[in-house]
């Protein structure tokens, strides 16, 4: 039995299909080239701020009856996301997939360029995550999960989830559930779901919940929230994170949203603008016109004192003046009479393009370089390393430039390097989307600097490894996202200080707290680790590809479980061959009690050829690379194992291996930590989703199971709410003793009626503890 196969080679030829899938996930099987239908599409977020954590899990309906058949699964990510989970159902529980080093390239894969479906192409572009596997039964389910720093203008911030449009559909979905929960530090002022009908509930100023559900049917568009907070309570937000009782680390993570509102400037600004428009055949038709809408709008919304001039590009460089000219009437209206002319045709040449356009910029002027392009190079230069390396040669005069790509197939590495490594930002309009607000909002953060050659300075605070490194300018309207290390904890005062005009500014934020003990936002240090990977990634494409970055950037993905380019992800170690099959151990540990003795209970699953299994045995240690002592000996069908010699108050790692008949071990080689033992626990339901109709694909099972764990003696209370918040039953109320306890829910209500499918949550009670969980109902 072949467990996973990680060529890619076949790829091409699938993706020649022109029939797409339902909806947001692609499964495709390798060697018949067949689409897996999608069913299901359940999703969770938890979105802090403008950071939005997704976990997605998607159910296909294999086409193969077979036992094990090679799949591809393909999901479009947003810009910049960082995947922290990937998982498989196997069995009877879902199996995380290890982020190891690459053989050959990353996790991530690029897709191939020739041949492919353009509709497919543009759904999964710029950020496609792609993985080869094998699924084992007729229904097949996998979980995704990553975070995303989400667009911001002036307070409005928008979350995408992306569904295919109705036109790719082979077919209705069975169910889609949404659950997306707010949590922010600023007044939520608005929010809508403007394709769907949402379930929308601001249960606070600053925390909300939008739910959605739905059968039977064909997402018409993406799901997009749009949400906007208070532009009266801007500043500088902290999210930090430290867990003393981790000693492997002592600093602390944190991450800085800054934006510090309106800084007025003691003299007038004179702004020189450079606006380089692609008109290369690339652009022909939406995207062209686009383009040149854009360019329209900035040049019609200049300021009386700025001054501009136009490049315009394909194989050959034109320049609509010999050297900048005042943004007069007169001039705006014939540079707009010069734009509407532009006709596409011909090829790319971006680096002769930019490098003229840096030749227009003045000397201790304050210089705006505006890139309307689809950021793809065809002429001339076309190696991106080498355009941004003319291009730094080329800036003098200390231009910032700003990005603004149109199009779905779009050459992000390139844009986006072009406007960090210049102090500017980058800006994306799919084709065919509206462009009136994205242009003005653009246009309005880039016109309106408020502070340049950005400093951040932390009074009583040792900080270190902050990203990015080089502060970018700060514009009206945009909120910089900084994201660092912290090696002493408390009180603190941080000044942020640059240039207005030619005068030096300083604004200071006092007082932020930066808590020894602070484990809420476990998310930090994820985010912080996809920066610094993203910065040492770019430093490794500079400095021609240093052996010594690559592996930085290794560590730092495995250690966080942050994919980079140069990972992937793997199923559990090991992967042994016995006989001709492959051998697989899960190891899962969960707190419990036993007649009411604290006990670390160990689970496993063992998957393909265990005829020859001698025995299993279980190993301890206190430290992660420490010394790890035996503790058990068990029979070859053990599945479980409970420790009760283990201390409740400490950390324990622990490691199980598999003694075969012909006396080779085979050790999982992966330390499983059990955190100390929480004297009071509330478990995800299993299953989960659960269905309360016996013909569901998701589970048979007409109830799901609800446990939780008590330290002492308490008075309980244990109930089901719908997303409104209504109270839908009470499961039980009583006093109970410390141990491990369980309900049932059979999807009834109070009167012991069925209530509709859709996303649950369940919560307990005791004088001592709170705690709330989400499940989903699907019939």
């Amino acid at each position: 039995m072949k467990y996973l196969s990680c060529v890619v080679g076949t790829i091409a030829g699938m993706l020649l299909v022109n029939n797409l899938a339902t909806a947001d996930g692609l499964l495709f099987v390798s060697e018949t080239k067949q689409q897996a239908r999608l069913s299901r599409t359940l999703v969770n977020v938890k979105i802090y701020d403008q950071i939005a954590l997704t976990t997605v899990t998607h159910e296909f309906i294999n086409p193969v009856k077979t036992d094990s058949v090679e799949v591809v699964y393909m999901f479009p990510l947003p810009e910049n996301a960082a995947v922290t989970d990937f998982a498989i159902w196997r069995g009877q529980q879902f199996v995380s997939f290890k982020l190891v080093a690459a053989d050959t390239g990353g996790g991530h894969q690029n897709l191939p360029g020739e041949n492919l479906d353009p509709a497919l192409q543009n759904y999964l572009f710029p950020n496609p995550f792609i993985f080869p596997t094998v699924a084992k039964e007729d229904t097949f389910r996998v979980r995704l999960s990553y975070a995303a720093l989400l667009p911001y203008d002036f307070g409005a911030i928008k979350y995408r989830f992306p569904l295919y449009s109705s036109q790719f559909s082979a077919g209705p979905l069975d169910a889609l559930a949404m659950l997306v929960t707010f949590s922010t530090q600023r007044t939520i002022t608005g929010m809508q779901t403007p394709d769907y009908a949402a379930g929308i509930e601001q249960h606070s100023p600053y925390t909300a919940t939008v739910g959605y559900d739905n059968a039977n049917f064909t997402p018409p568009k993406d799901f997009v929230i749009d949400y906007t907070l208070s532009q009266k309570e801007v500043g500088l937000f902290t999210l930090t994170y430290h867990d003393p009782a981790d000693t492997t680390e002592t600093a602390g993570y944190f991450v800085l949203l800054l934006e510090p509102g309106e800084v007025q400037p003691s003299s007038v600004l004179n702004k020189y603008f450079t606006f380089v428009l692609d008109r290369s055949g690339s652009m022909l038709g939406v995207k062209m016109e686009q383009a040149k809408a854009a360019a329209r709008f900035c040049v019609e919304h200049l300021n009386p004192n700025d001054f501009f001039n136009i490049v315009d590009f394909a194989s050959d460089i034109r320049v609509y003046q010999n050297e900048p000219v005042a943004a007069t009437a007169a001039n705006i209206s014939q540079a707009v009479s010069y734009i509407d002319n532009i006709q596409a045709n011909g090829g790319t040449n971006a680096n002769e393009a930019l490098l003229t356009g840096l030749s227009q910029t003045i000397p201790g002027g304050v210089n705006q370089v505006v890139f309307l392009t689809d950021g793809l190079p065809t002429v001339g230069e076309t190696n991106t390393q080498r355009i941004l390396a003319n291009v730094r040669a080329a800036n003098k005069n200390n231009a910032s430039i700003f990005v603004f790509g149109v199009g779905d197939y779009i050459g992000q590495d390139l844009l986006q390097a072009l406007a960090d490594e210049n102090h500017g930002t980058a800006s994306y309009l799919k084709e065919n989307e509206p462009i009136s607000d994205i242009i003005a909002n653009f246009f309005a953060r880039i016109s309106n600097p408020v502070l340049v050659d950005v400093k951040l300075e932390f009074d009583d605070m040792q900080v270190f490894d902050l990203y990015p490194v080089d502060l970018p300018d700060i514009f009206a309207g945009f909120q910089q996202v900084i994201a660092g290390r912290n090696q002493t904890f408390g009180s603190t005062n941080i000044t942020l200080k640059g240039r207005v005009a030619t005068a030096d500014t300083a604004i200071v934020y006092p007082n932020l707290i930066f808590p020894a003990q602070s484990t809420e936002n476990s998310f930090v240090p994820k985010i912080w680790a996809k920066k610094k990977i993203d910065y040492l990634y770019a430093r490794w494409l500079k400095e021609n590809k240093p052996e010594e970055l690559k592996q930085q950037i290794i560590a730092l993905s495995v250690k966080y479980g942050v994919l980079s380019p140069f990972t992937q992800f793997k199923p559990p170690d090991p992967t042994t061959a016995v006989a001709e099959g492959v051998l697989v151990a899960q190891l899962q540990a969960a707190a419990v009690f036993v007649s009411d003795r604290p006990t670390i209970r160990l689970t496993w699953h063992l998957e393909g050829e265990a005829a020859e299994i001698a025995a299993i045995e279980i190993y301890r240690s206190d430290r992660v690379n420490g010394n790890y002592a035996r503790v058990a000996t068990l029979p070859p069908s053990a599945v479980a194992y409970d420790d009760v010699t283990a201390a409740p108050s400490s950390n324990w790692y622990y490691r199980l291996d598999i003694l075969m008949r012909n006396g080779q071990r085979i050790s999982t080689s992966i330390n499983y930590q059990a955190q100390a033992i929480r004297l009071f626990h509330l478990a995800q339901n299993y299953p989960n989703p659960f269905s309360s109709g016996a013909r569901s694909r998701l589970a048979g099972n007409p109830k799901t199971r609800l446990e939780f764990y008590l330290g002492q003696r308490s008075a309980v209370e244990l109930a089901v709410y719908n997303i409104r918040g209504e109270q839908v039953k009470i499961l039980m109320k009583e006093s109970l003793p410390a141990g491990q306890h369980q309900a049932e829910w059979d999807g009834t209500n109070t009167q012991g009626r069925p209530v509709a499918s859709g996303i649950y949550f369940y919560r307990l009670r005791t004088p001592e503890f709170t705690g709330t969980r989400t499940m989903v109902l699907a019939k």
